[in-house]
C-alpha cells in the first residue's frame, strides 16, 4: 500500500498487523509542505478482510493535517545582501573594511566562510548562529579595485538553516559595490616624468625656464 503525499512523496506500508500499519517518511531533497497530508494510496495486490471484501478505494477523513502540523521544508537558503559598515572611500594597505552579510533566514556556522573579494584579498567569517555575521578584510599589497564587491564564497565546514537545510553560496545582486562604493588603492604614486616646454638652448640670469610634471595619479598637497 503506497500513500502519496502532498510534499512530493510517497511512502510505502509493506507490514499491516490487525488494524494498524505503520511505515517511515525520510524527507528527501525538493520536497515541501506547509502542512503535511495524504492527497491519495494505491494498492498493489489485494487488501481484503476476513469476509473477503476489499479495501474501499477513498481517503479517510481523518488524514494528517486534520490533527498535525508538520511543515516540511527542504529549500536551500542564501545570502540576502552584501553591505559594508565601513564607509564609503578609498582605502589602502593596512586598512580595515567591515563587511557585513545579511542572510534570508537564520543561519548557523559551524566552521569558516571566505569571502573572495575582487580586490585580490579575502576575508572571513568565523562560526556564528544568525540572520547576520561581520567578515574584517584588512588591504595587504597589490591589492587592488575601482569598485570593491565579493565575487566568490567559500564554506569550510557546515552552514545550514535551522530545519537542516544546506546553504546555496550564490553571490546575491546587493553587493558591497551596489551599497558602498570602496575603492582600494595599494600602488604607490609616482613621478612618471619631468619635461619642459621651453626650447633647447642656453639660459642666462632671470631667463625662465618652464618645467612640468606628470605624476601617476592625481595628488594633494598636505603640510
Amino acid at each position: 500500500l503506497s500513500v502519496s503525499l502532498n510534499s512530493g512523496a510517497t511512502v510505502a506500508f509493506t507490514t499491516i498487523h490487525g488494524t494498524s500499519a505503520s511505515a517511515t517518511y525520510t524527507v528527501q531533497a525538493g520536497q515541501s509542505s506547509t502542512k503535511l497530508s495524504a492527497t491519495s494510496f494505491l494498492l498493489e495486490g489485494n487488501l481484503i478482510d476476513v469476509a473477503g471484501k476489499p479495501l474501499l478505494d477513498e481517503m479517510p477523513t481523518t488524514n494528517l493535517d486534520s490533527n498535525h502540523q508538520i511543515t516540511v521544508n527542504t529549500s536551500s537558503f542564501s545570502i540576502q545582501s552584501i553591505q559594508s559598515l565601513t564607509e564609503a572611500g578609498a582605502y589602502t594597505i593596512g586598512k580595515n573594511i567591515q563587511i557585513q552579510l545579511n542572510f534570508d533566514e537564520e543561519a548557523i556556522l559551524v566552521g569558516t566562510l571566505t569571502l573572495e573579494l575582487n580586490s585580490g584579498g579575502s576575508a572571513f567569517v568565523n562560526s556564528f548562529q544568525g540572520k547576520q555575521a561581520t567578515a574584517t578584510y584588512m588591504v595587504a599589497a597589490n591589492q587592488n579595485t575601482n569598485l570593491l564587491k565579493v565575487t566568490g564564497i567559500i564554506v569550510n565546514g557546515s552552514l545550514k538553516n535551522n530545519l537542516n537545510n544546506e546553504f546555496v553560496p550564490t553571490i546575491p545582486e546587493s553587493n558591497l559595490d551596489e551599497l558602498t562604493p570602496i575603492i582600494i588603492d595599494t600602488i604607490t604614486p609616482t613621478i612618471v616624468s619631468i619635461t619642459s616646454s621651453s626650447a633647447n638652448g642656453t639660459y642666462r640670469k632671470n631667463d625662465e625656464i618652464s618645467l612640468s610634471l606628470q605624476l601617476s595619479e592625481p595628488l594633494i598637497i598636505t603640510g
